[in-house]
């Protein structure tokens, strides 16, 4: 059972599916038989949970409930060899209360780890710095950045981020790894990449086997997941439902497809993204965009009017900031624009936690049935 084994618990606001997916998949390319939890389905693996007899167990933490409603968060009944903290921020409206809630959750993550243990926390992420000087002062603790940072002892000494992915030199207590590339991209590519590097740590994994690893990782579904390309159009899949999810996620898909127009396309249906918490930090992310369309959600109506997020008034934030955007009611009305006036060489950037009503599936296909020599 996981009792026995080196489990490292990866736990955050943001790229905790895309580090645990990465961190299984380099320990898979390295024959170390881990076992692995994952959130999300990854690409060329066929199971997201695998047992196993090998050493290490990389689970992907949740801060929010448990099934059983106890009101402990999902990591704390993991028993974190090693933890890994990539970002601290508020999220899971329905759950949280505040972001001193978020906090004591974490801060409670950073105790359960032994004397013995490491934990890896991100160098961007100050509240989460300040818990684990608070509570895990007498355990090893890795502090990792995408730049050099006098008190970060796992860096980047260069990266770039291009249309195939990241090309970059980390550096652990000192010692330079030598070049690797990651088929992820952005600021967000390069700290999951370090924070897999400080997890593993304990598997003593060569620089070659890390390269090896890391050069042959293909994703996971749902983040920048390109889906299609009919027409020279690009129908790209996330998840993001977090003002700075979106933001990353179009910073990364800029350097991916340098060049090109962006469509951000958005689904307010996360339990947070219906209140209205985040409503002005969501024209600020989606402004980076080119164009941009929001649609309704028929939960919306679910949380009170006066704490309900307003997509018509994102749009015109959105607009008043330069990127034209517009509300539109429903998926089909959405995809009829989208193959009205996408052209070729458009990337469309299609944010929801859910299935938006099939929008995907609809853009393709009315996009597949249009003649391309049509004027």
């Amino acid at each position: 059972g996981i009792g026995e084994k080196h489990s490292v618990v990866i736990a955050g606001t943001h790229g905790k599916t895309t580090t645990t997916a990465l961190a299984a998949h380099v320990l898979m390319s390295a024959d170390r038989d881990p076992g692995y939890l994952v959130g999300g389905a990854l690409v060329g693996y066929s199971d997201s949970f695998r047992t196993s007899n090998g050493d290490f167990f990389v689970i992907e933490g949740d801060e929010y409930d448990t099934a059983y409603f106890d009101k402990g968060s999902k990591f704390l009944h993991y028993r974190a060899k090693t933890a890994v903290i990539t970002s601290l921020e508020f999220d899971h409206a329905d759950i949280f209360d505040s972001i001193e809630a978020v906090e004591r959750a974490f801060a409670g993550l950073v105790k359960t780890v032994p004397a013995d243990g490491h934990i890896v926390v991100w160098h961007g992420a100050s509240r989460a710095r300040r818990l684990v000087a608070e509570h895990g002062k007498t355990k090893r603790v890795t502090t990792y950045a995408t730049t050099p940072q006098s008190d970060a002892n796992l860096y980047m000494e260069t990266y770039a981020s291009g249309p195939t992915g990241l090309n970059f030199t980390p550096v652990f207590d000192g010692e330079s790894l030598g070049e690797m590339t990651l088929p992820l991209w952005g600021d967000f590519g390069a700290a999951n990449a370090l924070a897999v590097i400080g997890a593993l740590r304990d598997a003593k994994l060569t620089s070659d086997e890390l390269r090896r690893g890391f050069a042959s990782f293909q994703g996971v579904r749902r983040r920048l997941e390109l889906r299609a390309e009919p027409r020279g159009i690009a129908i790209v899949d996330d998840f993001g439902h977090h003002p700075t999810a979106i933001d990353v996620t179009l910073d990364s898909a800029r350097t991916r497809w340098p060049g090109r127009t962006l469509w951000a396309v958005f689904e307010p249906r996360s339990a947070t993204s219906r209140r209205d918490v985040f409503q002005d930090d969501f024209a600020v992310a989606f402004a980076k965009a080119d164009k941009m369309i929001v649609s309704s959600h028929e939960r919306l109506g679910e949380i009170d009017s006066e704490h309900r997020f307003d997509p018509e008034r994102l749009a015109r934030d959105v607009s008043a900031r330069g990127t034209p955007g517009r509300f539109i009611q429903s998926a089909d009305a959405i995809a009829d624009t989208l193959a009205e006036e996408a052209k070729a060489g458009d990337v469309i950037l299609i944010f929801s936690n859910g299935a938006f009503d099939g929008l995907h599936e609809k853009l393709m296909k009315r996009l597949a049935a249009v003649p391309s020599q049509l004027p």
